[in-house]
């Protein structure tokens, strides 16, 4: 093989881009191979890039193999060739693309005093590797962060509503100096007791969404009688339901075979469901409970409202915990966004899943699907 002009020959030029992976190809003034390292047929052994081989030929061979006139949106072959031969003749031109094969290659084209080109190329899928999973993990990092602020400024206000509630209505009762009417005290420490009830609740479910959304995590189990749980869930739904109007319905069937569940978390899924479906449904609306067997000899416990529904991102969104819907928002609705991941959890405890139907002006239907282990038969 033969020098370039009074340079170092092509073997030992070829030797120097090895090492530090650069794969090389020298063309005449005619775009025609003269020169191929053998780094570049390592690194691209499908090309069979042969001496006097014209550039041309070798770019539609390219373009074939790796789909480029799709992938590039040229709308055919000619079109690729002609803006591909412009750009190979610019002088020192860069340039960086993804193979069919996912790999990343880097490409540099530096023209030569006789009017010929020397094209280098390196393999950059690594380094394209690293950049991505540090993008990965800045986005994770960002939304982790997102996700801190937005619990931050959600638990403030769940947390602080209610104890400002009861340290309000405490002030006033201690003011009073023992003249207050009997009944403004009574009600006073009824909103009391209403409002450290519901501060306990937040509580509980945060600590419970924690531990029991840990590996290893255990529930008794018992045979339970559905109905009894269910019209329990009604009692402790109606004074909830009765002052926004909302009228709930009770259409558990008779006959149904016991659960091999946890009364407590049944009763609590049950609640918090039937609480959802309360909250977002206007005056006058109704709440149905009920349950059903499924094809597979499970049993499903229904909740459906007929409030404005939820988009499939929605339903996603409410699925994740410390996070609440535009509506709830909107409507300035109170809610920690921990009840439908606690939900999922305690169903998933029990071998079963929670499943929204839902869609916008249609309500919502959430549906506890025990699996037929669970039914006694």
């Amino acid at each position: 093989m033969s020098p370039i002009g009074d340079s170092l020959p092509v073997e030992g030029i070829f030797d120097a881009l090895a090492s530090i992976d650069v794969a090389v190809a020298i063309y005449d003034r005619n775009d025609c191979v003269v020169a191929v390292s053998p780094y570049y047929r390592s690194m691209f052994p499908e090309e069979e890039l042969t001496v006097g081989l014209s550039y041309r030929d070798a770019l539609q061979r390219f373009a074939q193999r790796h789909d480029r006139v799709r992938v590039l949106g040229y709308p055919d072959m000619e079109s690729y060739l002609d803006a591909e031969i412009k750009r190979h003749r610019t002088p020192y031109a860069h340039q960086v693309y993804k193979l069919a094969s996912g790999r990343w290659i880097e490409s540099r084209k530096v023209p030569l005093p006789d009017g010929g080109i020397v094209g280098l190329w390196r393999d950059i899928t690594v380094q394209k590797d690293a950049e991505a999973a540090m993008l990965r993990s800045k986005e994770a990092s960002d939304l982790a962060s997102r996700a801190k602020a937005d619990f931050l400024a959600l638990m403030s206000h769940e947390l602080r509503t209610p104890l400002n509630a009861v340290i309000g209505f405490a002030q006033l009762l201690e003011r009073s100096s023992g003249t207050m009417p009997v009944e403004t005290m009574g009600e006073y420490a009824g909103l009391i007791r209403s409002s450290g009830e519901q501060l306990l609740q937040t509580i509980n479910d945060i600590l419970d969404l924690t531990r029991l959304a840990g590996n290893g995590a255990n529930i008794p189990m018992a045979l339970v009688q559905l109905d009894a749980v269910t019209a329990t869930c009604m009692r402790i739904a109606e004074p909830f339901a009765r002052p926004r109007q909302v009228t709930l319905l009770n259409e558990v069937p008779e006959g149904l075979p016991p659960l091999r569940a946890d009364a407590a978390s049944l009763r609590r899924m049950i609640t918090h469901l039937m609480s959802n479906a309360v909250k977002m449904s206007l005056a006058g609306s109704r709440v149905s409970l009920t349950a059903e067997r499924l094809p597979d000899g499970g049993l499903a416990v229904v909740v459906a409202d007929d409030g404005p529904g939820m988009t499939p991102a929605q339903i996603q969104a409410a699925m994740q915990p410390f996070t609440q819907n535009d509506e709830v928002r909107s409507r300035r609705m109170s809610g920690a966004g921990i009840g439908l991941p606690l939900i999922k959890t305690l169903i998933e405890l029990h071998g079963g899943r929670l499943v929204l139907d839902s869609a916008p002006g249609r309500g919502t239907r959430a549906r506890l699907e025990f699996p037929p282990a669970t039914v006694a038969n």
